[in-house]
C-alpha cells in the first residue's frame, strides 16, 4: 500500500487573467543573399485569454550584436560578422500597424530589407510597439505583462535569431568550340556543349546561338538561334543547329550562350554582368568541300632496308575531299617486273595499313627474305576508291640480321636526393659494316648514354620508370625498363624542383572531444583536440588557428556534427564529435507545446 500515492507536484495559482500578453515568435527566414531584398516575418501571439481590444503596431529589429557581445562575436557556429557600411546597429525597420487579437489569438508582422555586406546578423519582432522607445497602447498590466513583447523564447540571446547572409550564387554560361569542322556543300548539322559553371541556376529557359562568319573578326555574322532550357549550375548541356552552305571556301563558327555578344540575354550572371564576357565559345575554322574524289598518293619510299626487313613509305597529297577518311598503307610482291597493283590492296600484294590522313608516312615491313627483289607501292583508300604510287624495286641485304644485348641495373635515390646512378652493359652480333650503334634512355627522352658495338656505361636515372634503348641504324635490338624508387623510410617529395626523396614523417593522429555531450538550446560545449605528429589542424566549423590541441566554447542552436583534420604535410587524420542540442519549446526539435505565461 505504501506507493499508492503519486509524488507532488507544484501547483501556482494565480489571478484570473484581466489583461492581454502580447509576444513575438521566432523570425523566418533565417537565410539572406547580399543585395537581393527579404521579407521577413513572425507570429504575434496573445498568450492570455484576455483580447487586446483594439489593433496595436509591431516592428522589426536587426543588429550585429544582440546584446552579449562576448557570446554572440565570438560563437564559433557563424561565420565572422561584418558590420554593413554607413550602417549604424541596431536597425528597427518600419512598423506594420496589425488588427486586434483576440484571447489566445495569433497574427503575423512582416517587413522586408536588402544586406549590403555577407556576415552574421541577428534579428527579432516586438509586438505593441512602432520602436524600441514606443511603450505600446496594449495594457497588459504593471506585473511585467511588457517584458517579454520582444523576440522569441527560444533565440539565441534577447530574443534574436541569427540571420546568415551570403554572396547571392550567379549562374555563368560558357560555350565549348563548334563540331565539326569539315563538312560538304549542302545541309550540315553543328553541334556545342553549353556549359553552366556558376553557383547558381539560370532558373528560366535560355537562347544560345551559332554565329558564321566569312572573316575571323565576326563582323557581319549570320547567326542561328535555339532555345535551351532551365540549366543548373555545375551541369552541361548540348546545343545543335542545321545550316546550310551552298558554296565551298572556309567558314568561321562559334557558338554563344544567351545571346552575347550584342545584348545580355535574359539570364543575370552577377553585378554589372561579370560573367558575360566569356558566353561565345572560341572561333573555329570550318572547311567546306565539294565533290570527293579517290585519294592522291605518290613518291613511294624504301629506307633502312636490312636483311629481312625494310621501312616503306610515301606521301598521301590529298584525301579525295573534305570530313573524308582514308586508310593508307604499302603493298609489295616478288613475283614480277610487270606487277601493277590494282583494286584492293589485299587481292594482289602482301599489304599493312599505316594510319589515316595526309602526309608523309612509313612503316616497317617484315618477313622479308634475304638477297630479294621486291616491288612496291604505296596505297591510299576512302569510300570512292583505292589510289596508287607508281611501282618501286628495292633488294634485301644477303646476311643475319643484326642483333644485341642490353642490361641495366636498378637503382634507389638516397635519403634529399633527386637521382641515383644505374649500370648499363650492351653487346651486338652481325653488324654491316658502316653503321652506327648507340644507347639511349628516356625520362627524359632520347638521352644518350654510350655508342659503339659494345661497352659499358653509368647513366644518372630520374625517380620512376626508365627504358633504356639499343639501337643499329635507328632500329631497335633489345632494350630494358627500370623502376626507380626511393630508399626504405623515405617518399618522393614533388614540393621542391627538383623533387627529392625525403624521410616519411611519423603516421598522424588526432583526438576531438566535446563536454558536455548534450545542451539546452542557448548553452555552451567546450570542443577540445590533441593530435599528435602533426603540423597543422583546422575545422570547418570553428577557428583552431592551426593549432595542434586546444579548446574553443561553441552554442549550437542545432545538433551539430564538428570535424578537426590535422596533417603533417604528406598525410593526414581526422576525428569527430557531436553536440546535441535539447530544445522544449516550439521551434525544430520541440515538444510542439507553448509554455504558459503567469505574471507575478
Amino acid at each position: 500500500e505504501g506507493n499508492n500515492c503519486g509524488p507532488w507536484t507544484t501547483v501556482e495559482v494565480g489571478e484570473v487573467p484581466t489583461f492581454p500578453d502580447l509576444t513575438a515568435d521566432v523570425i523566418t527566414p533565417t537565410t539572406a543573399y547580399v543585395g537581393v531584398s527579404k521579407v521577413f516575418s513572425a507570429d504575434i501571439h496573445n498568450e492570455s485569454g484576455v483580447g487586446t481590444g483594439i489593433g496595436f503596431k509591431n516592428f522589426i529589429q536587426i543588429t550585429d550584436d544582440p546584446g552579449t557581445t562576448t557570446t554572440a562575436k565570438n560563437n564559433n557556429l557563424f561565420s565572422t560578422n561584418k558590420t554593413q557600411a554607413a550602417v549604424s546597429w541596431p536597425v528597427s525597420l518600419p512598423y506594420v500597424t496589425m488588427n486586434a487579437l483576440g484571447p489566445n489569438g495569433v497574427g503575423q508582422t512582416s517587413q522586408s530589407y536588402t544586406f549590403t555586406t555577407a556576415g552574421t546578423y541577428y534579428i527579432r519582432a516586438c509586438a505593441d510597439k512602432s520602436n524600441p522607445a514606443d511603450g505600446g497602447v496594449i495594457n497588459e498590466g504593471t506585473t511585467g505583462g511588457e517584458n517579454n513583447n520582444c523576440g522569441s523564447s527560444v533565440g539565441i540571446m534577447n530574443g534574436y535569431t541569427p540571420i546568415i547572409v551570403t554572396e547571392q550564387p550567379f549562374a555563368d554560361l560558357v560555350a565549348s568550340a563548334v563540331t565539326p569542322n569539315k563538312v560538304m556543300v549542302g545541309q550540315n548539322t553543328f553541334f556545342a556543349t553549353i556549359t553552366n559553371q556558376g553557383t547558381g541556376t539560370t532558373q528560366k529557359s535560355f537562347t544560345n546561338k551559332f554565329q558564321v562568319s566569312e572573316d575571323p573578326d565576326f563582323s557581319k555574322p549570320t547567326e542561328y538561334t535555339i532555345t535551351m532550357p532551365t540549366l543548373v549550375a555545375g551541369k552541361s548541356d548540348i546545343t545543335s543547329e542545321s545550316i546550310l552552305f551552298e558554296g565551298e571556301g572556309i567558314y568561321y563558327m562559334r557558338a554563344c550562350a544567351d545571346l552575347p555578344p550584342y545584348d545580355y540575354g535574359v539570364i543575370d550572371e552577377g553585378p554589372s554582368h561579370q560573367n558575360e564576357d566569356n558566353n561565345c565559345g572560341d572561333s573555329t575554322t570550318v572547311e567546306v568541300g565539294g565533290e570527293v574524289t579517290a585519294p592522291i598518293i605518290h613518291s613511294p619510299t624504301a629506307d633502312k632496308i636490312g636483311n629481312t626487313y625494310a621501312d616503306l613509305g610515301a606521301t598521301v597529297a590529298s584525301e579525295g575531299g573534305y570530313d573524308v577518311t582514308i586508310e593508307r598503307g604499302t603493298c609489295y610482291s616478288a613475283s614480277s617486273s610487270e606487277w601493277i597493283p590494282s583494286g584492293s590492296p589485299s587481292d594482289n600484294c602482301s599489304s599493312a595499313e599505316a594510319g589515316t590522313g595526309t602526309g608523309i608516312f612509313s612503316h616497317k615491313r617484315s618477313g622479308l627474305i634475304p638477297d630479294t627483289n621486291y616491288f612496291y607501292a604505296g596505297y591510299a583508300t576512302n569510300y570512292i576508291g583505292t589510289s596508287y604510287t607508281n611501282v618501286a624495286t628495292f633488294k634485301t641485304l644477303n646476311g643475319t640480321d643484326p642483333s644485341g644485348n642490353l642490361s641495366a641495373t636498378t637503382c634507389s635515390i638516397a635519403n634529399n636526393a633527386s637521382t641515383c646512378e644505374s649500370k648499363v652493359d650492351w653487346t651486338t652480333d652481325n653488324l654491316s659494316p658502316s653503321t652506327s650503334t648507340a644507347v639511349t634512355r628516356d625520362n627524359p627522352d632520347n638521352t644518350l648514354v654510350g655508342s659503339g658495338s659494345s661497352g659499358t656505361a653509368t647513366s644518372v636515372v630520374n625517380f620512376g620508370d626508365s627504358v633504356f634503348y639499343l639501337y643499329n641504324n635507328e632500329v631497335i635490338l633489345d632494350s630494358q625498363k627500370i623502376n626507380v624508387g626511393c630508399v626504405d623510410g623515405t617518399y618522393w617529395n614533388n614540393d621542391t624542383e627538383p623533387g627529392k626523396c625525403k624521410t616519411t614523417p611519423l603516421t598522424p593522429y588526432v583526438t576531438l572531444t566535446a563536454n558536455p555531450t548534450s545542451v539546452v538550446s542557448g548553452s555552451s560545449s567546450t570542443l577540445k583536440w590533441t593530435s599528435g605528429n602533426t603540423t597543422s589542424c583546422l575545422s570547418d566549423f570553428f577557428s583552431g588557428e592551426g593549432a595542434t590541441s586546444g579548446s574553443v566554447l561553441v552554442s549550437p542552436i542545432a545538433t551539430t556534427t564538428y570535424t578537426m583534420t590535422c596533417d603533417n604535410g604528406v598525410t593526414g587524420a581526422t576525428d569527430k564529435a557531436e553536440v546535441t542540442v535539447i530544445t522544449t519549446g516550439p521551434g525544430p526539435g520541440g515538444s510542439g507545446k507553448t509554455p504558459g505565461y503567469i505574471e507575478n
